[in-house]
Formats: structure tokens, C-alpha cells, sequence
């Protein structure tokens, strides 16, 4: 298996700042891995999709087409319930096995509320994690690492050698792009190309999403 980062979310819909992020992760890293994009059905810190499965997995498919070493996978679409990314993660190891490096993607907002995540304290026991703060906006404490059973690593680029229970921060550049902000310009029927990829928007407008 190819060492994986996996970047959770609603993705409702996907943005440039989601791509973004992790063509940013990936050139940080410059080795071969995949950035694996995983869609929930829903999410036990927010609110119910507007778009459907299908929509915003046909979506995530559209904003990544270009990007080889960027997939989509539907795993936890196709579970009934809320989902848990602790599940996704034994599922990855389960399936794909322990000799590779696995890495959960979180961004600091996330990281801040962590403690409040199903079995936080079993993360580190399936996989890396990268937190990452937008240029200038946050800063992270390494000492907020240790009581999750993480182990501060400041070389991002030592990663693959890390199979689980490392912690690496990254600062990505601040694209100031919200799903929000894209339905909310999409319910008010003014352009959206600069927010998303053009073909997701083309995919939006013919769907009549968010209206």
C-alpha cells in the first residue's frame, strides 16, 4: 500500500482551499504518496449535508481528476450512521494492513476541539497525524500533542518513515474559501468559478445545487 493521507469532511461542496491544502501538503512532502479524500455521510459535529452522497462524491471526483495523487474514496458514504473517523481508520488498517505510513489530515480548528472526537485516544494507535493552520493565523503548541499519545515530530518529510503515532504540523497558505461561502454565492446565483474547479461549478449550475 502506498503511504496515505487521508482528508475527512463533508465536502459540501469541495473548494479550491480543499485542493489547495493538499497539493500544498503534497509539495511539502515531494514523495510518493496519495492524498485520499474521504466524504462522510454525516458528520457528528455538524449538520446534515445539503447535497447528496452522490452530489458531492461526483463532485470531489470532478476536483480531482487532474490531480493523480489525489483519490476518492466513498467508505464511509456507504455506512449508514454518523462516521467516525476512528472507524475509517481501523477499516484502512484492517483492509491495507500495518507496513505503511497512514496520516490523518486536521485542520487547527479541528485539532482545537479534538478532545471532543469519538476514541481520540486510540488516533495514534492506527495512524500519523498532520495538523494545519492556515500563514499567520495560528500557532500550534507541541505540548498539546502528548496527552493524545502523539509523538511531535518537527520533519514533516520524515513521514513515510513513520508508520503511526507521529504529529506534524504544517502551515498552508490561508485561501480563505468556505463550502459556506460557495452555497451561499451559489443560492444567490452569482458566478462561483473562483471558488471552485470549473468543472464542479459547471456540475453545480446544472444541477441547480444550493439554490
Amino acid at each position: 500500500m502506498i503511504d496515505t493521507i487521508l482528508f475527512g469532511g463533508t465536502f459540501d461542496p469541495v473548494h479550491n482551499g480543499h485542493i489547495g491544502i493538499a497539493s500544498s501538503i503534497l509539495y511539502d512532502l515531494g514523495l510518493d504518496l496519495q492524498v485520499v479524500f474521504v466524504p462522510n455521510r454525516k458528520p457528528p459535529h455538524k449538520s446534515f449535508p445539503v447535497a447528496s452522497s452522490d452530489e458531492r462524491l461526483s463532485m470531489l471526483s470532478l476536483a480531482t481528476a487532474d490531480h493523480p495523487n489525489m483519490l476518492v474514496d466513498d467508505l464511509e458514504l456507504r455506512n449508514p450512521g454518523v462516521s467516525y473517523s476512528i472507524e475509517t481508520l481501523r477499516a484502512y488498517r484492517k483492509t491495507y494492513g500495518e507496513n505503511f505510513s497512514l496520516t490523518f489530515l486536521l485542520g487547527a480548528d479541528a485539532w482545537e476541539g479534538f478532545s471532543s472526537w469519538r476514541e481520540h485516544h486510540r488516533f495514534a494507535d492506527y495512524a500519523n497525524l498532520i495538523v494545519y493552520g492556515r500563514s499567520g493565523d495560528f500557532i500550534f503548541d507541541s505540548r498539546s500533542c502528548d496527552s493524545f499519545g502523539f509523538q511531535y515530530n518537527e520533519d514533516i518529510c520524515q513521514i513515510s518513515e513513520c508508520f503511526r503515532g507521529s504529529l506534524f504540523y504544517s502551515s498552508v497558505r490561508n485561501f480563505q474559501i468556505s463550502s459556506s461561502q460557495v452555497r451561499l454565492v451559489a443560492e444567490r446565483e452569482e458566478k462561483i468559478d473562483y471558488l471552485v474547479n470549473r468543472k464542479v461549478a459547471e456540475y453545480i449550475r446544472r444541477r441547480d445545487l444550493y439554490r
